[in-house]
């Protein structure tokens, strides 16, 4: 059996997490090839395809220029929306240099820029099988990658909060009837989901383009040796901190990303040092533009997973207050050193956080709520001697790189096994 894992990058959140199931699959003795843009390694079956666009007519090109250009002056993306809006029809071909027909089954992971699944399907193989695993919900609403609490993409979208539009028939109405034409012609053995977490399965399940295939829940997985804990005295020494002072982290490489709370964090931070005045509050993150206005030591842009081990390591709590979000591999690298996470209670988040045992969830999403929840978990930590061991231990067993890669095989087994071998392209 074959498998494409296909991914824009092998970097970013989606990026990192397909390139490791890759990794595992490989491992678990799966033959798999990771097609993205960005690397290309024979020894570690990585491939870039060669890109190719579809050839525009010049009249016709210049009355789509011209139609996007007044669009686009009254569709903009809203200031509190930092995802990209992405249109479902690309204007790139996709993969034709691959020999898809060698393949038992696509695994699509986050492809924009890289895939036009139209494309994709209609020079696919009949017999071949097209699965989808979700990192965020671009593939089932309008345009945007998180709804932020809109349910347009339950009906239809339209009048787009994140474009700032009040059409109906705007850009998110166009890319969602795209969408629901396009799976609408798909049978649905000849697709699969794959969600990572309870909640993006139920907000899958309500999505009139996607409910009607079926889904399984398989979460995200990370090697055992990639992250692990270290003496926290001799990181925080590492790292020039205060050894004895409570210290919570975050990651902030984007700070002017909504939907991450960096806003939020920023709210609670004066409330927490109220109450803790020698709180020690540690970044890690390529942007350290807020170090001058808020009492947070920048320790920079950690790239490797031991210095990432070690910040992780230091800090007695992290925290991540994102509004939205599915199955964040920064909680899973927490956990696995050791060092239990606070945040809001959303998305996948409780799927990961058992409250009080390897962490704490505010339902209150806000500056207030995430200093109440912060200040409560360094109170029982201050009292209490934290099982970083166990925390580990679960963490480990529950998010596997084998058992990830194993539930994967199994997956792609019983599906392609309804299809058959690879058959000629339905042309």
């Amino acid at each position: 059996m074959k498998i494409a894992i296909v991914s824009s990058r092998a970097s970013g959140g989606a990026g990192l997490a397909a390139l490791r199931l890759h990794q595992g699959l490989l491992e678990h003795g799966t033959d798999s090839t990771f097609v993205n843009l960005q690397h290309i390694d024979a020894a570690m079956r990585m491939e870039r395809p060669r890109i190719l666009y579809r050839c525009i007519p010049a009249a016709y090109f210049k009355r789509v220029l011209r139609l996007i250009r007044s669009r686009l002056a009254r569709e903009r993306l809203s200031d509190r929306v930092y995802e990209n809006f992405s249109d479902f029809i690309s204007p790139r071909a996709t993969c034709y240099d691959l020999d898809l027909a060698s393949y038992s089954a696509i695994n699509l992971h986050w492809t924009n820029g890289l895939v036009d699944i139209p494309g994709l399907y209609r020079v696919l193989p009949k017999n071949i099988p097209l699965i989808f695993t979700l990192h965020d919900m671009n593939l089932f609403t309008g345009g945007c990658h998180y709804t932020m609490q809109c349910e347009r993409f339950a009906s239809g979208c339209g009048a787009c909060p994140a474009l700032n539009s009040n059409r109906f028939r705007d850009r998110s109405r166009r890319n969602f009837v795209a969408k629901q034409k396009f799976f609408g012609s798909v049978p649905s053995e000849r697709a699969h989901i794959v969600t990572l977490c309870k909640w993006m399965a139920e907000e899958v399940a309500r999505s009139p383009i996607l409910q009607r295939f079926e889904s399984t829940q398989i979460v995200n997985g990370l090697n055992s040796d990639a992250f692990k804990p270290v003496d926290k005295q001799s990181a925080r020494k590492s790292l020039g901190l205060d050894t004895c002072a409570p210290t919570i982290l975050f990651i902030s490489d984007v700070i002017t990303n909504f939907r991450k709370g960096f806003d939020l964090f920023c709210e609670a931070l004066p409330l927490i040092k109220q109450t803790i005045p020698h709180l020690q509050a540690i970044s890690v993150g390529k942007d350290a533009s807020f170090e001058k206005h808020l009492p947070i030591r920048p320790l920079g842009s950690l790239d490797n997973e031991i210095s990432l081990s070690q910040a992780y390591s230091a800090a007695d709590l992290f925290v991540i207050p994102s509004r939205q979000d599915n199955l964040p591999n920064c909680v899973v690298e927490s956990l696995y050193c050791g060092t239990p996470v606070c945040g809001f209670e959303i998305g996948g988040l409780p799927d990961m956080i058992s409250h009080g045992k390897n962490g704490w969830l505010s339902k209150d999403i806000s500056g207030q709520g995430l200093a109440i929840v912060v200040l409560e978990s360094l109170n029982w930590l201050t009292k209490n001697r934290f099982d970083y061991v166990t925390c580990r231990n679960q963490a480990m067993q529950r998010y596997s790189l084998s058992a990830q890669a194993s539930a994967y095989r199994n997956l792609f087994e019983r599906v392609v096994g309804k299809h058959g071998t690879p058959a000629d392209p339905a042309i």
